[in-house]
Parts: C-alpha cells; sequence; structure tokens
C-alpha cells in the first residue's frame, strides 16, 4: 500500500509494475520497463514516485 492507503502497488513476474485502487478494484496504471521479473516495489512517502527492483538487477523510479 502507498502511504495514503488509497493506492495499492504490485510487481511480478509480467516485468510491470500495477498502480490500483484497492477499495474500487480498478488498476490504474500498467509500468513496464524491467527485462526481468519484478521482485520489490513500494511508494514514496509523499506519493509521488514509485521504486520497483528487478530480476534484471535494475532499479527504477517511476513519476
Amino acid at each position: 500500500m502507498v502511504s495514503d492507503g488509497d493506492y495499492c502497488i504490485t510487481g511480478g513476474s509480467d516485468k510491470s509494475v500495477k498502480l490500483w485502487n484497492p477499495s474500487k478494484g480498478l488498476l490504474l496504471k500498467t509500468y513496464s520497463g524491467h527485462g526481468y521479473e519484478v521482485m520489490d516495489c513500494r511508494g514514496s512517502c509523499d506519493s509521488s514516485h514509485l521504486v520497483s527492483g528487478g530480476m534484471d538487477k535494475t532499479i527504477i523510479i517511476w513519476d
């Protein structure tokens, strides 16, 4: 969950990070850029950025 509780972030074997509205069950946005599975993803404290790390040994900061 992102700090304000209105969003949820997931990442997985499809090499993407997804931003969700969990209360409505809506997919809001898909971020693509990793070459392999996404292993971890987090939101910034002010909810302005997402950070993800993948099996491709990259870290991506998303606006």
